[in-house]
């Protein structure tokens, strides 16, 4: 569904989208009341997601803006481009949207080397949020043998020499898979 939040005169509610969602819980809420035939693995599948257009989570570079300094300082602004208020799910779900997932991907949180990663379709993609990323997650996530890693650059803590390994050791995985893992930071 998809809905403009248009206001309403209730009291309960303020839009249209409002009294959606609540329909969507009652009725989800009745199925699975009245399914006592589903297993529990199948009761767990109801549910629904709601989304908001909103800015980008990252910022965006400018060449032409107005207060660019010829200092270098423009550059500094955007070594930490993400928005600060920025909530993992929110770019969890940007970062799907431009791989080319539809919002409707399932995403399962795992646990690789003691940080959270994200497997998009069955492992198709790993994406990691993380601010700090070591070796061993790195050879995890290789070990892992995704066709896409996406991790957040500041995850690498300016350390250029653990972001080149990691290239490596995704390339070479590949080689040795003869076939292709795509790495990317953002």
């Amino acid at each position: 569904m998809v809905q403009l939040p248009e206001r309403v005169s209730n009291t309960h509610y303020a839009t249209i989208a409002d009294i959606g969602r609540e329909r969507i819980k009652r009725l989800i809420g009745e199925m699975k009341a009245s399914t006592q035939l589903l297993d529990n693995k199948r009761k767990g599948a109801f549910g629904f997601r709601t989304f908001a257009l909103d800015q980008s989570n990252f910022r965006i570079w400018d060449a032409n803006a107005s207060d660019f300094r010829s200092d270098g300082a423009e550059l500094d602004l955007h070594v930490r481009h993400i928005v600060a208020d920025s909530k993992p799910e929110d770019i969890l779900y940007e970062l799907l949207l431009k791989a080319g997932f539809p919002l409707t991907t399932r995403a399962k949180a795992l646990t690789l080397a003691g940080k959270q990663v994200f497997s998009i379709q069955d492992g198709a993609l790993l994406i990691c949020l993380e601010k700090e990323i070591t070796s061993e997650l790195v050879d995890a996530l290789a070990e892992a043998d995704p066709l896409q890693v996406i991790c957040l650059d500041e995850g690498f803590q300016n350390n250029d020499q653990l972001k080149a390994n990691a290239v490596q050791t995704f390339r070479a995985r590949a080689e040795a898979a003869e076939s292709e893992i795509v790495f990317r930071t953002v």
